[in-house]
């Protein structure tokens, strides 16, 4: 019997030997193939029919391979590479999810997910209902940064723009928004009509939706209040009436030694404020009543007031010429409490504002030095120490062949180069302007778009006529970034309006070359009170120029 057990035991070990040299020649696979995405990274913007693409790489040479949209599958194919095409068109606006699958014949899986923002709509802006004002026409227009045109929209009130994203354009990429502001007014009485024109263009914009501001309503008035005011000096240089519910006056109410006035009052109840400068050298005196009735009286003598606060603010400079102008940062509006100008020569500008009386102020001042100005708009209960000046200059502005160039350093948010002419007879006030405004960024150059045809017979100057003479840097003080910049700076999405946001700026006179940009003497524009009027909603005016 033992004959024939020993050769099964010999053939069985033989058969464990046999198989286990086997398996240590293959061992078991546990480790799973490698996916490397070849198209989309994370978050990538997306538009129109896109590629998906991945390969796998394994031990094994035998794969499988799926793709997953929104967790469904849209393709699978054998071996280490795949590649489908997905019209985005199909899907909503926004963020989907893409997964690639790899599985090996050992079962072994591995996956790669990341998000594609799908952007077929380009551009979209909501209109409010009195963006666009009697006697103007606004135009908006989008083009690539080689000027090649995208789109042009009349702007209509209470409507919508949607721009699609044109075919082959990579919705990643920024884009240059323009626009065409055209007022024109007729002559009324001895007030000149006006023709403006202007080109504001906004380069670095990227995808997104946005909105215009609500412009304030001016209310109905429902009746008045008499005001009697006394003892006013003869000689005095100007003075100011203004209320939260009641219109506002100011300059010279005459030599008389007292202003009698009606108040319009478009509520049942307003505040009252007063001030008057009674020469250069003295402060001014003020008044401020915190209730005045409808149909009721209001008198005071002008001896009993009480004289203005002085702040002194030290800047960098010994000697230079300031303005200033202090309003009233209330609910929903700011109010002029107080403006003055004139010299100092000390290092510390002056200004003079009401004390206590309102819990918070704007201050907007400035100064100009030579070929250079300066400008501070901050908030606080009163004025700042110091005068804020920007670490950021414009070095180079060169412009030719449409093909604008701004080179800039330091720290800000955006930097706008500007040029106008003015004309300016009895019966007519013409002025053609036109603004490009750079983010910062480390590529500030693109190419002005052409006059669209639809705006020929409006005469807008062509961008071949251009001439750049100011270069003005901001630094918002409660804004940053891209975002900011387009939603809150470009349009006013959060519904405040670019005159109320504080800031520090700095603006220099330029002569746009090759070499570089060369300082001059800034000039001072002003606008006709009739234009100044309609224009105060859609631009920034103060006492240094004319900014968008």
């Amino acid at each position: 019997m033992f004959r024939y057990i020993y050769p099964l035991i010999f053939i069985i070990f033989s058969g464990v030997l046999i198989s286990s040299c086997k398996d240590s020649d293959e061992p078991l696979d546990t480790e799973a193939p490698v996916v490397i995405v070849k198209s989309q990274s994370e978050n990538q913007k997306v538009a129109g029919t896109i590629t998906i693409e991945a390969t796998a790489n394994d031990r094994s040479t035998e794969l499988s391979m799926q793709v997953f949209l929104d967790g469904g599958l849209v393709y699978e194919s054998e071996g280490g590479l795949i590649s489908t095409q997905v019209d985005t068109k199909t899907l909503t606006e926004g963020i989907h999810n893409i997964k690639i699958v790899a599985m090996d014949k050992a079962g072994n899986i591995s996956e790669k997910t990341f998000n594609v923002d799908v952007r077929n709509i380009l551009f979209k802006v909501q209109i409010s209902s009195n963006y666009v004002g009697e006697n103007i026409q606004i135009y908006f227009g989008l083009s690539q940064n080689d000027g090649t045109p995208i789109a042009l929209n009349k702007v209509e009130n209470d409507g919508t723009i949607t721009v699609p994203t044109p075919s082959g354009f990579n919705p990643d990429s920024s884009f240059v928004f323009t626009q065409y502001f055209y007022l024109n007014t007729s002559k009324i009485g001895n007030s000149p009509g006006t023709l403006f024109r202007t080109m504001s263009v906004y380069a670095g914009l990227n995808v997104g939706e946005f909105k215009v501001a609500e412009f304030p309503v001016s209310l109905p008035v429902k009746g008045t209040h008499h005001l009697e005011i006394t003892e006013v000096p003869t000689n005095y240089l100007a003075a100011s009436l203004q209320g939260n519910n009641m219109g506002s006056w100011a300059g010279h109410f005459g030599n008389s030694g007292e202003i009698s006035l009606d108040l319009s009052l478009t509520n049942t109840m307003s505040d009252l404020y007063f001030w008057l400068n009674r020469s250069e050298t003295e402060a001014p005196v003020y008044n401020h009543i915190n209730s005045i009735l409808l149909g009721e009286s209001t008198h005071f003598s002008v001896t009993d007031l009480p004289q203005m606060e002085q702040g002194l603010i030290t800047t960098n400079d010994i000697a230079a010429h300031y303005d200033y102008t202090i309003y009233n940062d209330g609910p929903g509006s700011q109010d002029i409490v107080f403006s003055g100008s004139g010299n100092f020569d000390n290092g510390k500008l002056p200004v003079y504002y009401p004390g206590s009386i309102y819990p918070k102020y704007v201050f907007e001042l400035g100064y100009q030095l030579g070929d250079n100005s300066y400008t501070n708009r901050v908030k606080g209960e009163t004025p700042p120490s110091s005068f804020q000046n920007l670490n950021a200059a414009v070095s180079n502005v060169n412009y030719a062949n449409r093909k604008l160039k701004v080179t800039s350093t330091g720290k800000f948010d955006f930097v706008f180069v500007t040029g106008r002419t003015t004309t300016f007879t009895s019966d007519l006030y013409k002025s053609d302007g036109y603004t490009v405004c750079f983010p910062n960024g480390k590529k500030n150059q693109i190419t002005i778009p052409t006059l669209p045809a639809e705006l020929l017979s409006l005469e807008f100057k062509s961008p071949t006529e251009f001439v750049f003479e100011n270069a003005t840097i901001y630094d918002f003080l409660e804004l940053s970034g891209a975002s900011d910049y387009q939603s809150k700076i470009v349009f006013s999405a959060d519904n405040v309006l670019l005159q109320y946001r504080d800031f520090i700026a700095s603006n220099s006179r330029i002569t746009p070359t090759s070499s570089g940009g060369r300082l001059s003497t800034h000039n001072k524009m002003t606008l006709p009170k009739s234009a100044e009027g309609i224009l105060q909603n859609y631009f920034h005016l103060n006492e240094f120029g004319f900014f968008h």
